[in-house]
């Protein structure tokens, strides 16, 4: 995401993206060791494939799935083109 949303100004923003994909996949910065398989449950259910159509519960949700001027199923759609429709309505990119 860094490399096609850079705008030449030297600010490396991966960090940034890496917390908002953890955001995305519904995670948090908890140091309880009882939520460590609800943790593993939700980054298998990113995975597996098993988030919603609109890509809740993935890394890239989007609200407008019209992307492309046709419906996407997120669960069936390439994370390359997950990332082109997050990017477009998140970032106006």
């Amino acid at each position: 995401m860094e490399f096609l949303t850079n705008n030449g100004d030297g600010i490396n923003r991966t960090g940034c993206w890496f917390w908002e994909m953890f955001h995305n996949l519904d995670l948090s910065v908890d140091t309880n060791k009882d939520n460590i398989e609800l943790y593993k449950a939700k980054i298998q259910r990113f995975v597996d494939r098993q988030y919603e159509p609109s890509g809740h519960g993935g890394l890239f949700p989007i609200r407008d799935v019209k992307y492309l001027n046709r419906p996407i199923d997120a669960t069936k759609e390439e994370l390359w083109v997950q990332m082109q429709a997050y990017l477009m309505e998140n970032w106006y990119f």
